[in-house]
């Protein structure tokens, strides 16, 4: 957490409507009531579950610093994360889960929801694991662990010296879950290898609580939007929107 602002950093946003605010994540992404009631540090909306926390070795630093497991909430009372009490989704209520520390911002103001923070959307670390994808995707797999490796030796996870083209390409991409969650990568890294469908059907939203959800193929995309259509009438919009 205190190297969270760091020369990794390339690229950041904010998106909070108030000025000087970064966005409203930290918000969300931190647990119910973690700082103050009248003006709650956080609502426990976006949280991980046990399974994603057991994606980490437990050496690395990502897991042992990377996760509010237990917290002291505004009323005084001890709260610690039960594995398997996820709640369904509840406008404002899911609040059991594990909140990441990734956007913790102590600086909140009274009265507003947003913070400090920026949303990331680049890192210096995922060129590494850009390159470790390229690599295993031709079979070469030393380079590809070469560049795999850096990534996790910086947070004292295990090397990664074996394994099959498929055995790697799973280990990588778990590596981006393990390094860029909340870090609006995950979209497009399973559009990119073709799993679109598969995350929408195995999702916990549809599979367990919505299964009157169903798949669409114009999900595989984004619509254009409109002022761009209008602007120009030789553009095609994408199938289904």
């Amino acid at each position: 957490v205190d190297n969270k602002i760091n020369s990794e950093k390339l690229f950041s946003l904010y998106s909070a409507p108030q000025d000087t605010y970064g966005s409203a994540i930290p918000f969300y992404s931190t647990p119910l009531f973690s700082i103050g009631y009248n003006n709650p540090f956080g609502f426990g909306v976006y949280c991980l579950s046990y399974d994603f926390y057991n994606l980490f070795e437990i050496n690395d630093v990502r897991r042992q610093d990377g996760f509010i497991y237990t917290y002291t909430d505004a009323f005084g009372a001890t709260i610690t994360y039960e594995p398997g009490n996820e709640n369904a989704p509840n406008f404002y209520g899911g609040d059991n889960g594990l909140c990441s520390t990734k956007y913790t911002d102590a600086t909140y103001a009274a009265g507003v929801i947003s913070h400090t923070n920026n949303i990331w959307y680049m890192r210096f670390v995922e060129s590494y694991l850009i390159l470790a994808e390229a690599y295993m995707e031709i079979n070469n797999l030393p380079k590809a662990r070469e560049n795999l490796n850096i990534v996790r030796s910086r947070v004292n996870a295990s090397t990664i010296d074996s394994g099959t083209q498929e055995q790697l390409r799973q280990i990588i991409r778990e590596e981006r879950w393990r390094e860029l969650h909340f870090e609006m990568t995950e979209l497009y890294d399973i559009r990119r290898w073709g799993e679109v469908q598969s995350n929408f059907e195995e999702h916990p939203l549809v599979s367990k609580w919505y299964p009157q959800l169903s798949w669409d193929e114009k999900f595989l995309l984004y619509p254009i939007p409109s002022n761009e259509t209008s602007r120009n009438t030789n553009i095609k919009q994408n199938s289904g929107w």
